[in-house]
């Protein structure tokens, strides 16, 4: 049995299988930033990746937002609870986490790269051609994976619709 991950307490435990080493991470290209943190195009192992880097000072503020409600469960905890669950997801319209790795410095989110951008932004750019009947197919693929995720018991919210 491997043992890797070691938060703030200097606890060890198993390590998980959607832990990646940094090792094998590559962040070539800055995407974008968003509250918490970086978004790269990035390599795992030669695939690529998206990779979300968060901003180590942000984590308290999304450890208590993320587990307000839950009393006596560590961020350490909660967080090896979601990513379980997350990994396991399959949808063809939801990005595949493949992986996160923990450094001392820093938690790296790794998924599916999906080029094209974001989805939204698309929707409302007036130089986007898109047809209504593809953008009422985009509709349903979201409302697809939607009901997929609520059948799992993970919901949204909150959700925006700008």
């Amino acid at each position: 049995m491997e043992f890797e991950i070691n938060f703030k307490d200097n606890t060890r435990r198993r390590k998980m299988d959607w832990q990646i080493g940094k090792e094998a991470l590559e962040l070539t290209k800055q995407l974008g930033q968003g509250n918490f943190g970086e978004v790269w195009l990035g390599t795992y192992d030669g695939t690529p990746v998206a990779i979300k880097k968060l901003f180590p000072f942000e984590l308290e503020k999304i450890a208590s937002s993320l587990h307000s409600g839950e009393e006596g469960i560590t961020f350490e905890k909660y967080f090896e609870r979601e990513v379980d669950a997350l990994v396991k997801l399959r949808h063809p319209f939801i990005v595949q986490l493949i992986g996160i790795c923990l450094t001392e410095e820093n938690i790296y989110i790794v998924t599916d790269y999906v080029e094209g951008g974001d989805l939204h932004k698309k929707l409302i750019d007036p130089g986007w051609a898109i047809n209504w009947k593809r953008r009422m197919v985009i509709l349903i693929n979201v409302a697809s994976a939607m009901i997929y995720l609520h059948g799992k018991g993970i919901f949204l919210v909150p959700f925006k619709c700008d």
